[in-house]
């Protein structure tokens, strides 16, 4: 069973960020990733991947989310970033990010952009569902 290097030893911590989203990670969560909601494919929040935790996950996308906030904006959090990123692409995983003030004032734009991303990296439907634009 392919369990996406899970990281047991992160449960806690992915379990606190859930539990105190961010204002942009609550949005994108309930009006786009919650309930299949992004043509019908499941996505995790705060999921543990190897030594990080990534705001969004599909496993039949392979694909993460990322929500940043203003704290990405300051040299050394990018140099992180740059190193997770490289990191995750590495291991398969193909990763889309947003910045906060996109998520909260223009979700319909977040939206489309995913379900683009989706039609051309991933035009199959998820296993048990069917693939719809809710444009």
């Amino acid at each position: 069973m392919n369990n996406n290097l899970y990281n047991k030893q992160l449960k806690g911590l992915a379990r606190k960020l859930r539990r105190e989203p961010t204002r942009a990670e609550k949005k994108i969560w309930y009006e786009v990733l919650n309930r299949r909601q992004l043509l019908g494919y499941r996505f995790l929040r705060q999921r543990s991947i190897g030594p990080y935790i990534v705001d969004f996950f599909s496993p039949d996308l392979n694909l993460i989310i990322e929500v940043d906030g203003v704290s990405h904006t300051f040299s050394d959090v990018q140099v992180n970033d740059i190193k997770r990123e490289e990191w995750l692409i590495s291991k398969g995983f193909k990763i889309v990010r947003y910045i906060d003030d996109i998520v909260l004032h223009d979700i319909q734009r977040v939206r489309y952009e995913l379900e683009i991303w989706v039609n051309n990296n991933h035009p199959q439907p998820p296993q048990g569902g069917q693939k719809q634009a809710s444009l």
